[in-house]
């Protein structure tokens, strides 16, 4: 791999992220969200409801952390938590229909910004592009599975 290449895409990486964030920033905090707070209720929206060490998985964050953000959202009135009808024991969290209402917003506007971009690469641009993210999405997810948590 010519290190040209790999010089290339660590000065753009992160300078792609750094703008993909200030957009989406920029619409959390309308929202009033920090960005860990959005990444719990985008997988409470995908999943609706899960128990406290998945979320903590899904942030690769400890458990106590993800209790804490959780915490922030219940006395914002976006989340719930809520005893597992299976097992009493078992605390699950989920969405408030004040927060699916937010999730749809914010969601809403990530879409928009997105087609902003990406409408102006060209089809075959976009396919490359969806491609090219599939695989490496698989690559470095591959070493997440390595992870312990």
């Amino acid at each position: 791999m010519p290190a040209d290449f790999i010089e290339q895409i660590s000065g753009l990486l992160p300078l792609v992220m750094k703008e993909f964030s200030r957009r989406y920033s920029n619409d959390i905090s309308r929202g009033k969200l920090t960005l860990p707070q959005f990444y719990v209720m985008d997988f409470l929206f995908s999943r609706g409801q899960a128990r406290m060490n998945e979320l903590a998985r899904s942030l690769s964050v400890s458990t106590a952390a993800a209790t804490g953000i959780v915490d922030r959202l219940v006395r914002s009135g976006c989340v719930i938590r809520r005893p597992d009808l299976s097992d009493r024991r078992v605390i699950k969290v989920g969405l408030t229909g004040k927060g699916r209402k937010l999730m749809e917003s914010v969601i809403r506007q990530r879409r928009l910004n997105l087609e902003e971009v990406l409408g102006q690469l060209s089809v075959r641009e976009q396919d490359d592009y969806l491609r090219i993210l599939k695989r490496i999405y698989s690559i470095v997810s591959d070493f997440r599975k390595d992870e312990i948590y």
